[in-house]
């Protein structure tokens, strides 16, 4: 649905699939149905998540190390936290798998299910902007499926890798390592690219604190 929107809305580089211009009513109209649907979406996921947790409860769950106790801290937390980082994600390029590998490890959730979880979350972000970038012809498909193919090879190597390597030493604590190495190594990428973006924008004489119209 939130897909759907974005195309019907369209944006700079894309045209709406159903020409509505932008700064139409139309367009602060279908805009504002996102956001509501947004918050519909959380409040029954948090409200299936509690009833969820209570029939657990109830029926005197026995739970395992890695099980998140979903009680109303929990619970805004997470969602505050769920929220910035995809305000984060989508406003620097970051990956949600990122920011909320470390979320989820903080929760108390094993490294495998936290690393699992985030990239199965991103799948569905990356999905959509991929749909996105289609629609506005900025893929290069021959390109795309270059890096695809060797993104599954690389995957399936280090997921076998990876996985022999904590049942042999029995350490979980290597996913969290690696988390880590890939985690600070963004961070100075993104640093480095920022620096030289802003650099290329002071020689062109551009104001790096202008705001462009949203109109």
């Amino acid at each position: 649905a939130i897909l759907l929107i974005s195309l019907f809305r369209g944006n700079k580089n894309l045209k709406s699939i159903v020409g509505i211009k932008r700064c139409d009513p139309l367009d602060f109209i279908l805009l504002a149905f996102q956001f509501l649907l947004l918050i519909v979406l959380t409040v029954i996921n948090i409200v299936m998540l509690k009833r969820e947790y209570q029939v657990k409860l109830d029926n005197d769950y026995q739970f395992v190390k890695g099980d998140i106790v979903w009680d109303q801290r929990s619970i805004i937390k997470f969602t505050i936290f769920a929220v910035i980082g995809g305000f984060i994600s989508g406003a620097v390029g970051l990956s949600g798998g990122i920011l909320f590998t470390p979320l989820f490890l903080d929760f108390g959730i094993a490294p495998s299910v936290a690393s699992g979880t985030s990239m199965y979350m991103a799948m569905f972000a990356t999905l959509s902007s991929s749909i996105l970038f289609m629609f506005s012809g900025y893929i290069i498909y021959d390109y795309s499926f270059w890096l695809s193919f060797w993104a599954i090879v690389g995957t399936a190597l280090g997921i076998t890798i990876i996985g022999n390597a904590v049942k042999k030493s029995g350490r979980v604590s290597i996913l969290v390592i690696l988390l880590g190495f890939v985690i600070t190594a963004s961070m100075i990428a993104e640093g480095i690219v920022g620096t030289i973006d802003t650099i290329d924008q002071v020689n062109n004489n551009e104001n790096l604190f202008e705001f462009n119209a949203y109109c």
